[in-house]
């Protein structure tokens, strides 16, 4: 379904076009060594928590462990700024955590997907929101960014508050 709304978005936006065509060049571009995009830098960044998750890949740095070890090791070649995560959810996960704090960080994803599958009026919209956070993750974190952050702990409370098969508001 995705590959179908690339395609089509392909086809008949000239920004969807656009883009496409920049993240080719771009990963084209990163391929010969050049990875002073905006795709670049993610891959880069990724490249970065492979690593660090590799050197301690059961219970991680700790929190604030990517920053610190970003910070540690120079930091990447044209990267200006401060670089606090990897934009990547479950990469920052990995590196802070480890695989055991990945896990449960999984499982409570999993929670809230049986908790919003008991929805049944509401269970596509809940799921579908959930949906969005899981794959934003891919490309962000979304829980490190405060606006993002906020409206998934209120979907989390939002889903708490909800009781029985039915799943409508509690009084």
């Amino acid at each position: 379904m995705v590959i179908g709304l690339l395609f089509a978005g392909y086809q008949w936006s000239p920004t969807v076009t656009h883009k496409l065509q920049v993240s080719w060049h771009s990963l084209t571009q990163f391929q010969h060594d050049q990875h002073q995009t905006s795709i670049g830098f993610r891959l880069k960044f990724y490249q970065l928590s492979w690593q660090l998750w590799w050197e301690k890949p059961w219970l991680g740095w700790g929190t604030g462990g990517f920053t610190d070890q970003y910070r540690q090791r120079g930091g990447i070649t044209g990267w200006e700024g401060v670089l606090d995560q990897p934009h990547n959810e479950y990469l920052l996960w990995l590196v802070q955590y480890g695989v055991l704090g990945l896990l449960v960080f999984l499982w409570f994803l999993v929670v809230l997907w049986r908790a919003a599958w008991q929805c049944h009026a509401q269970r596509w919209l809940l799921c579908g929101i959930l949906m969005a956070f899981v794959v934003t993750g891919l490309f962000n974190t979304f829980l490190y960014v405060s606006a993002s952050g906020y409206l998934f702990v209120f979907l989390v409370g939002l889903l708490g508050r909800m009781g029985g098969r039915k799943c409508e508001l509690r009084d």
